[in-house]
C-alpha cells in the first residue's frame, strides 16, 4: 500500500479511506510478496458498481487538482488559449540541447557575460581588486554551476528560454527577497507567473579535516564538492522542488520536452485555481449578501412585531388604568353614601349648605374625576402657571 501511494503521489492512510468507503477489497497479507517474486496470487473480484464516476478513480497529489463529479476533464477547463499552447508544446519536435552556444538569447548572453565578470574577478589577488573590477552581480538568470558546467548550463537555459518564447510565453529576471536585492527567473505562460527557476549544480558534502589549521573552524569542515550534474529546480527556496536533474546514465535534456509541457499544464492548473477561487468568493459573497438580507428581514419582523407589542401593551395599561379609576371611584362613591347615612338626622336629610355638603360635593367631584365614564370637573390639581417670557423690561 505504501508503494502504491507514492507511486500515485498521495498517502497510503488516503487509498485505505477511500477503498473503505467504495467497498473496495485490499490485498491480503502476503500478496505483494508472491507478486514480487513473479507468483500469480488469486485476486479478489471488486463488487458490481454501475456508477461511471466510481468505475474509475483518479488520485492528486494537491486536493485542488482534483475533478469533481460532473465536472468536464481537467484540461478542458484550462481555457482555449492554454489549450492552444499545450496543443503546440505537443506537436513541436522534442527540444534537443546544441553543443555549442550560438545567436544566444539576450538573458543567456546577459548571464554569460556576468559569470566571465565574476571569474575574472575570481582571478584578481583580493589585494590588487579595485571598484572597478569587482563584480557586483545583477539581475541576471539564476545559474549556480562550476566552471566547467557553465558552458552547458547556459545552453540548456538558452534552449528552454527559445522554446517558451515559441509558445507564447516568456521568461523574466525580477528582483525578489524581502529587501528587493536578489534575483529570480520567473517562468511567464499565457500571462500566468508560473513557477521560478534555476540551473545548478548538484554538489555533494565533503567532511575536511585539516588538524594544522591555525583556528580551530578551520580544522574539521564541511565543503561542498561539484558532482558534474545538472539540476533544474524552483531556486534559493527553503522547500526547494527539483524538476529535472541529470542521473549517473541519463542527462536532464531528455526531459525538458516534458517540463515544458509541465509548464503549460501549470498555468493551466493556475487558471483552473483562479477561477474556483473566484467562483467560490462570489458564492460566499452571495451567501453572505442572502444571509444579510435574511437578517434585515428578520429585523424588520421582530422591529414591526415589538411596536405592536408596545401599541398592544399601552392599551392594557390604558385599560387597566381606567378599570383601576372607574374601581377608585366607585369606592369613594361608597364611602361617602355611607358617611352621608351617618351623618342624616332622624328623617335622613342633610343641610344642603354648610362645610359639611361642600365637603360632600367636593368628594363627589373628585370620584368623578377618577371615573373615566363621567365628565371630568375642574380642579386646582390641574392648574399650572406659565413661566413669563422675558422682554427688554423685564428681568431675566
Amino acid at each position: 500500500m505504501t508503494q502504491v501511494a507514492r507511486e500515485l503521489g498521495c498517502r497510503a492512510v488516503e487509498i485505505s479511506q477511500v477503498c473503505t468507503t467504495l467497498d473496495i477489497p485490499k490485498p491480503y497479507s502476503g500478496y505483494w510478496s508472491k507478486l514480487a517474486h513473479r507468483k500469480s496470487p488469486e485476486q479478489t473480484p471488486l463488487p458490481e458498481n454501475d456508477d461511471p464516476a466510481k468505475q474509475s478513480l483518479t488520485f492528486f497529489k494537491h486536493p485542488e487538482f482534483g475533478t469533481r463529479v460532473g465536472e468536464p476533464p481537467r484540461e478542458l477547463q484550462y481555457g482555449d488559449d492554454i489549450l492552444k499552447i499545450l496543443a503546440l508544446a505537443r506537436r513541436l519536435d522534442p527540444v534537443k540541447v546544441p553543443k555549442t552556444l550560438r545567436r544566444p538569447h539576450k538573458l543567456v548572453a546577459s548571464a554569460r557575460d556576468q559569470i566571465t565578470a565574476d571569474q575574472t574577478v575570481k582571478g584578481v589577488p583580493w589585494g590588487q581588486r579595485s571598484r572597478f573590477n569587482v563584480s557586483r552581480g545583477g539581475s541576471t538568470l539564476s545559474i549556480d554551476v562550476s566552471e566547467d558546467l557553465t558552458s552547458r548550463a547556459l545552453r540548456v537555459y538558452d534552449v528552454l528560454i527559445k522554446r517558451i518564447e515559441k509558445l507564447g510565453g516568456k521568461v523574466e529576471v525580477r528582483k525578489s527577497g524581502y529587501d528587493g536585492r536578489s534575483w529570480e527567473t520567473v517562468v511567464v505562460i499565457a500571462g500566468e507567473d508560473v513557477t521560478t527557476v534555476r540551473i545548478r549544480e548538484k554538489r555533494k558534502q565533503v567532511k575536511v579535516t585539516n588538524e594544522d589549521a591555525t583556528y580551530s573552524w578551520e580544522r574539521s569542515r564541511t565543503d561542498l564538492l561539484p558532482t558534474g550534474l545538472l539540476l533544474i529546480d524552483r531556486g534559493a527556496t527553503s522547500f526547494e522542488q527539483v524538476y529535472l536533474k541529470d542521473t549517473e546514465k541519463k542527462k536532464l535534456d531528455d526531459g525538458l520536452n516534458d517540463f515544458i509541457i509541465s509548464l503549460v499544464k501549470q498555468a493551466g492548473e493556475k487558471r483552473v485555481r483562479r477561477r474556483k477561487q473566484e467562483e467560490e468568493r462570489a458564492r460566499r459573497e452571495e451567501a453572505a449578501r442572502i444571509e444579510h438580507e435574511r437578517q434585515a428581514e428578520l429585523k424588520r419582523r421582530q422591529d414591526e412585531l415589538q411596536e405592536r407589542q408596545a401599541q398592544e401593551q399601552a392599551k392594557v395599561d390604558e385599560l387597566w388604568l381606567h378599570a383601576n379609576s372607574r374601581s377608585r371611584s366607585k369606592l369613594i362613591r361608597e364611602y361617602l353614601s355611607d358617611l352621608a347615612y351617618h351623618l342624616a338626622d332622624e328623617d335622613c336629610s342633610l343641610p344642603i349648605e354648610g362645610p359639611t355638603a361642600d365637603y360632600l360635593r367636593w368628594a363627589h367631584q373628585q370620584a368623578d374625576r377618577l371615573d373615566p365614564l363621567c365628565p371630568t370637573p375642574p380642579s386646582v390639581l390641574d392648574e399650572t402657571i406659565d413661566a413669563p417670557s422675558a422682554g427688554p423690561n423685564r428681568p431675566r
